[in-house]
Order: C-alpha cells, then structure tokens, then sequence
C-alpha cells in the first residue's frame, strides 16, 4: 500500500478560523486517502482552528504542531541560507521542530512521495532529500507580491525564491491555467504539472458565526449585493474600504444594500458601515451559500490578490450573479453569470445589471 507524508500550513477542512485553502487541502488529502493510500499528516497550524475529527480518524497518524508569531520569525531565521529573507512567506512553517519530526517520519517510513499543500509549506522542499516531492499551489506568490503597492519592489526577490523551491517539486497542483502558465516556461523538463477540478468548495465550520437564515431575512424589499471573504486578508479589506469610498455612492439605485459578510473585519470598515445604513458588516456566517442564493447579486471588487479566487467559485455553484474585476475573475470558467468589470467602470456595470434585472 502507497505511503505518503503530508505537510500543511493548515488543517485540512479545519474548523474554527478558516478560508477557502481549507478546503482545498482538505480536498487533496481526501483524494490521497480515497485511493487507499497510507497517510501520515503533519499539521503546522495557527491555534485559532481546529482539526476536523472526521478528517483525522482516516488518517494513518495525524500530528498537530502549533504555530505563532514567534516561531515564523525563528523559521526564517532557521532557513536564513535557503533565502528566507528575500521571500518569507514560504517558510514561516518551516521550524526546526517540524523539520526534525518531518525527517524522522522520512527515516521511519518508506514514503513513495511527500506532499506539501500551502506556499507557507514550500520551504520543506529544502529539507527533502532523495523523495519525491508534489506541492499543491494553491497561488503564485509573486503575482500576489507584484499587485501590491507596498511589496511590489521585492516581486524580483520573491520570484527567485518560489522558483528556486517550486523547482526541487517533481510535481505541481495548480487550480487554473493560468497559475500554471505563469511558471510553466520556467521549470525543469522532467516536471509534472497538473489542473485541479471538481473541488469541493463548501465553506467549514465557523465557531461563533451567526445564522444566515435569519440575516437574510433582513434583506427585506431592498436591493441586495454581497461580498464574502476573510476581512483580515488585505486584498479584501482594502479593495472593499476603495469600493465604498469611490464607487459605491455613485450607484443611481439608492434602494442598494450592500452586504460584508467573512471573518474577522476590521474596526475601519466597522465604522465605516455606521456612517451609511445601506452598509452592513455582518462577520461570518454558518452558511454564505444562502446568502448567495437570496441576493440580488453577489460582487467581488478586488484590486489585487493572486489565486482563483474561491469565493466566485461558491457564488456561481449557488447560482448567483457576480460582478467581478478582472483580478477576482482571473483563472475562473466562462459563465453567463459571471460579469466582468475594470475597477473605474464597476459602478456603472452595476447600474446597468441592475437595470436589466428591472426589466426582466
């Protein structure tokens, strides 16, 4: 029977604080152990979430290691000669602990491959030696780096460094084609590449999040557009505090109600929403693909990011229309549903997607 290693950032289908990479680890690991492979897990997550029981119960061992700030900051240090300061995202995992238990786990069994899932879990490539290694990126770092006004200066830095890891993987998951292609020319003749489909992409358990049976019924007889995601992510954060700022008042429909609903927001936007009482700032919900389905249209205004992003995955599975930029589109299928605007043009899209919608 095949034995494999896998390594995560985070816990697969984790419960707790979560995103949508929960998800797709979770999907990787339930793929490994449908095939019938042996599989041991080593888990190097925040203590804000929890394993999910279900998940660990199917695994041959499953080894949990918390982490903190702390110790991202002593893994860095740790891989100081694997150039963890020219790009650190890729080994705040990447401990002294985890990495004594990895090659000790490696010395015991006689794993056919090792699976890294998360870039914050490349770093491991730098410590495998005479293994097959398969990471599952779940986006390209340096596209992330380049769409940010702050850290596009190190995009050189931070590409040198992915490629020199992704390059010691004999084999790459990627969830678009054009993930794949931004570092397809750049990798060694012998490497597999692969697309992932047919994910799985229903949200976990949220502790502490509220119903959304009972926060639609707010919706009334308004017009209702929403947006899902993590607030703590800055990609979020920011385009939605932009949005509200420069586009959202433009809106000729006064009868718009605009609906934030995901983890952790910030106080900012919390008190930003207390200045428009069309403005709602929920944090997360039990169930978003209900929300989905209710409203008028969900909308994903994202300035910068990397990655398909999964939450337009979800609002299309709910059968929602979404209006999008082009950075919360990138990697996803052509749909009907599925409006694509510039940034300067998204009120005007809207005022006219809503127009439609009137005459229809």
């Amino acid at each position: 029977m095949p034995k494999v290693l896998f390594i995560s950032s985070f816990h697969p289908h984790a419960e707790g604080n979560i995103g949508a990479g929960e998800a797709i680890c979770g999907h990787s690991l339930e793929s490994l152990l449908s095939k019938g492979y042996d599989v041991d897990v080593i888990v190097n997550a925040p203590s804000r979430q929890t394993a999910k029981e279900s998940v660990v119960h199917q695994c041959k061992s499953y080894t949990i290691l918390d982490t903190n700030i702390i110790k991202a900051v002593l893994s860095i240090f740790y891989n100081f000669f694997n150039f963890s300061f020219l790009a650190p995202w890729f080994f705040s995992r990447v401990n002294f602990s985890v990495v004594k238990l990895m090659k000790k786990k490696i010395e015991q069994n006689d794993y056919d491959f090792i699976w890294l899932d998360f870039p914050s879990s490349l770093g491991f490539s730098c410590h495998i030696k005479n293994k097959k290694i398969i990471y599952f990126a779940h986006d390209i770092v340096f596209q992330r780096i380049s769409r940010s006004i702050l850290k596009r200066l190190f995009t050189k830095l931070v590409t040198f460094t992915e490629l020199f890891l992704i390059r010691k993987c004999d084999e790459i998951f990627f969830l678009s084609t054009k993930d794949m292609d931004l570092v397809l020319p750049l990798l060694r003749i012998n490497q597999k590449t692969h697309i992932v489909k047919d994910i799985n992409y229903k949200a976990g358990v949220v502790k502490d999040s509220i119903s959304a049976e009972e926060l639609v019924k707010k919706f009334d007889d308004n017009r209702n557009a929403v947006f899902f995601g993590n607030m703590s992510r800055p990609e979020n954060h920011w385009s939605i505090v932009f949005f509200i700022i420069f586009h959202f008042f433009r809106i000729k429909d006064k009868k718009l109600h605009f609906w934030i609903v995901g983890l952790s927001p910030k106080l900012s936007l919390i008190l930003l929403s207390k200045l428009c009482e069309r403005i709602h700032v929920t944090g997360a919900v039990d169930d978003p693909e209900i929300i989905f389905k209710k409203s008028d249209f969900c909308l994903v205004p994202l300035l910068f990011g990397a990655g398909v992003k999964i939450k337009v995955l979800q609002m299309l599975g709910a059968g929602s229309y979404v209006i999008s930029t082009p950075v919360g589109a990138e990697g996803i299928y052509e749909s009907s549903r599925l409006i694509i605007s510039e940034v300067k043009y998204i009120s005007k899209k809207i005022d006219d997607f809503l127009s439609f919608k009137k005459i229809n």
